[in-house]
């Protein structure tokens, strides 16, 4: 500290400091941060016992109910209110602008020094602070009740329920106004359990709380921040110089890139399942597309590596990864799904050439429709439909009635999904007006109840009917809002019959993955005899 004034030349007010703040400002200036003292060291030296009381102040239980919430929070809050922290600094002098020329040197040598540049006074620090109005803020949240300033407190109290105010309802807004709307992005408070999190998120998600419930949604635990700024990054070990060596190479070890095999048949499986699933929701448009022979490898492989991001921008993608996450791994299939039916006049009407150049400039999709849309199919849709055999497992564990062994030759054969026996049995025994059995195998002993029996060696595949199916032709095309389930045995052809159905634009056409004996031991029973139907 001493050589310090002397260096600038004030070692006459050194030696009026008092010797007790000379002692604390020579600790506090140690060069090993260890031996510095922490503050409660210091507030036990002398020359700070007068601020010290021997009366605690006791703090009041019952708060100011802003002061639960964090600085971010009213922040964010007061923006959404009208607050411009650039114009209040503005008004406050803080920032002053100046012609763009005044910034420019006079002269630079050929060394890269600058000459007759003065520097911005705006760039120093300045010691002001400047009190921002609340009053915008205060007006937009005064008439909230008490309780909406603690999320955390849940009653199933109808007594209770019935004394507090309508909550404030804001659904009926587009979310793009939901987010700038003030007094509704307060009542979308974080809340503090998985199962509350997953239910207020399929709302949607406050934009200020995106990370931190993106985090919890994706099971991410621990403060990984933290704990990598833990890790002794600086000092050199034995290693270093190793590690620097094998970075150029180590791609050589890598099982994707030093081997001839890569996983292209990962994306062929999933390309293959959203035709499958094209053709399940909307066979008009999987027909034709089928006819100019326009493949969702043509356009769909950018959306599904990317997520989507590759084609839409950043604002939308945010809106459209907040459903993505409370959904499984086949949910972007019926994202893709959305942006076609948005598409669907044009695509109708375009042929080969013209589809190429639709989807090189995509044209504008609305995200709140495509999320809605996504939504509605993937919850009306099997699980199984969208099943894959190269799934994760840890998150989709399979049992002997899910689906498996299917090859990538077998899918992209079968123009109509598989559906597995377990949520066909499901179908049947608690949603059975939601779901049109049909039987193509020739009279049996037993059958599936409430099936229909059309025979395959009865049907004329020749035209493309559905009157050439017989008497069972009218209660097909009345099931426009059934799954249509198609069972058989390996005598009976399952690729044909199910294909001439999407031919005649028969919607929700599927097939029982492994045949009818699978449901033979299925108990309780499914099936009745022939005598019963």
């Amino acid at each position: 500290f001493e050589r310090i004034a002397r260096e600038h030349n004030c070692f006459e007010k050194f030696q009026s400091v008092p010797d007790d703040l000379k002692d604390i400002i020579e600790s506090c200036l140690n060069i090993y941060p260890k031996n510095r003292p922490t503050c409660e060291d210091l507030l036990r030296k002398d020359i700070f016992q007068n601020f010290q009381s021997e009366r605690p102040f006791n703090r009041s239980k019952v708060c100011d109910p802003f002061e639960i919430f964090t600085i971010n929070e009213l922040y964010h809050w007061w923006q959404l209110a009208g607050g411009d922290i650039f114009q209040e600094l503005k008004k406050q002098g803080l920032i002053r602008s100046s012609p763009p020329i005044l910034s420019l040197p006079n002269l630079v040598t050929i060394e890269g020094a600058t000459l007759g540049q003065e520097r911005n006074p705006a760039t120093l620090y300045d010691p002001r602070i400047v009190q921002m109005p609340l009053d915008a803020l205060y007006q937009r949240l005064a008439h909230i009740p008490l309780n909406c300033y603690y999320p955390l407190i849940h009653s199933t109290s109808k007594i209770i329920a019935s004394s507090m105010p309508p909550p404030y309802d804001a659904t009926g807004l587009p979310l793009v106004i939901r987010e700038k709307d003030s007094e509704y992005q307060f009542h979308r408070g974080y809340p503090h359990t998985k199962d509350l999190i997953l239910k207020e998120a399929s709302k949607d998600i406050p934009p200020l709380l995106r990370g931190e419930i993106w985090a919890a949604l994706l099971d991410i635990k621990g403060d990984y921040e933290r704990q990598y700024l833990k890790i002794d990054k600086e000092t050199s070990t034995t290693t270093d110089r190793q590690i620097e060596v094998d970075i150029p190479r180590c791609h050589q070890y890598n099982e994707l890139l030093s081997s001839t095999e890569d996983n292209s048949m990962i994306i062929q499986e999933y390309l293959a399942k959203f035709s499958q699933l094209i053709a399940f929701h909307d066979p008009h448009l999987a027909n034709h597309l089928h006819d100019i022979n326009f493949y969702p490898e043509l356009f769909a492989i950018p959306w599904f590596l990317t997520v989507f991001s590759h084609v839409f921008p950043l604002y939308k993608i945010l809106h459209l990864w907040d459903k993505l996450l409370l959904g499984d791994s086949s949910f972007p299939l019926h994202i893709g799904l959305s942006v076609l039916t948005q598409l669907r006049d044009r695509l109708l009407t375009s042929g080969f050439n013209e589809c190429i150049l639709l989807f090189s400039d995509l044209p504008e999709v609305d995200i709140e429709k495509c999320v809605s849309y996504s939504t509605a199919t993937f919850q009306l849709t099997p699980k199984s439909i969208t099943s894959r055999e190269h799934q994760n497992e840890k998150y989709h564990p399979k049992s002997e009635l899910d689906i498996s062994g299917v090859t990538l030759q077998e899918l992209n054969r079968e123009r109509c999904p598989r559906i597995s026996v377990a949520d066909f049995v499901d179908l049947v025994r608690n949603q059975s007006d939601s779901i049109l059995v049909i039987d193509i195998r020739n009279p049996m002993q037993c059958a599936v109840i409430n099936s229909i029996n059309i025979p395959f060696s009865s049907v004329t595949f020749g035209e493309t009917s559905i009157e050439s199916i017989g008497q069972y032709s009218t209660t097909i095309s009345n099931s426009r809002d059934k799954i249509i389930a198609v069972i058989g045995t390996e005598d009976t052809d399952l690729e044909l019959f199910p294909k001439f159905l999407l031919k005649c634009g028969i919607s929700k056409v599927c097939v029982l993955h492994g045949g009818f004996n699978l449901l033979l031991p299925i108990t309780p029973a499914i099936l009745i005899s022939h005598n019963q139907i």
